[in-house]
């Protein structure tokens, strides 16, 4: 698996309603739980206190804003407002890009966070995403799936769990995921950002940059 391959996953293709995606979502955050993903990203906000302002990209059903204290979340997604997303929290429904030109780029400090996400996009969006990044924000906390071979074979772990639209996207989004070094290169992130990147033993690749 020494190249990213990128497709479409099933999910994504899903109306917001249908019961395969609503199974789906609810597999995701079984997936989330196991590896730790919710937990790891709680910690690094809390690392992180001079952040109090913050854009999560790939919001989904909004379920790590439900585990976050203490901080402000902007939600982005193409999927409607969560009706669980707190009512002082902004959610921007729509297209990612859009958002990003249509924000102020002065408001920092500011963190983004992305969580199984980011490998979605192929390198050019990747590059036009972290052009903004690089404009915009000051801090990132971000989990994405670790693209080794030994995680595709263990991620057959969960298919008596999850549903089948579950088992096909997750193989999917392994072999679009990252390994250590690819992802700031990937975005362009300039000479001004601290990176630190890990692998955990459950197959997420973590990455948390801060500017110097």
């Amino acid at each position: 698996m020494k190249e990213r391959i990128v497709i479409e996953e099933i999910l994504d293709s899903l109306p917001e309603d249908d019961p395969r995606a609503i199974r789906s979502r609810r597999d995701l955050r079984l997936i989330n739980a196991v590896m730790g993903n919710y937990r790891w990203i709680k910690r690094q906000l809390r690392r992180q206190p001079d952040i109090s302002s913050w854009t999560e990209i790939g919001a989904g059903s909004g379920e790590l804003g439900k585990r976050v204290k203490g901080a402000s979340i902007r939600g982005v997604d193409f999927l409607s407002r969560p009706d669980s997303w707190p009512k002082d929290w902004p959610w921007h429904e729509g297209d990612l890009f859009g958002f990003f030109e249509q924000k102020d780029p002065s408001s920092r400090p500011e963190g983004l966070l992305a969580n199984l996400f980011l490998h979605h996009f192929e390198e050019d969006s990747l590059r036009v995403l972290g052009g903004h990044i690089n404009e915009q924000f000051s801090c990132l906390v971000i989990s994405e799936p670790a693209r080794y071979s030994i995680f595709k074979h263990l991620s057959a772990v969960f298919f008596p769990f999850v549903n089948e639209v579950t088992q096909h996207d997750m193989v999917v989004s392994i072999g679009a995921g990252f390994r250590q070094g690819e992802l700031p290169e990937a975005l362009g992130l300039d000479a001004d950002w601290q990176i630190h990147e890990t692998v955990s033993l459950l197959g997420a690749y973590r990455m948390t940059a801060w500017r110097q």
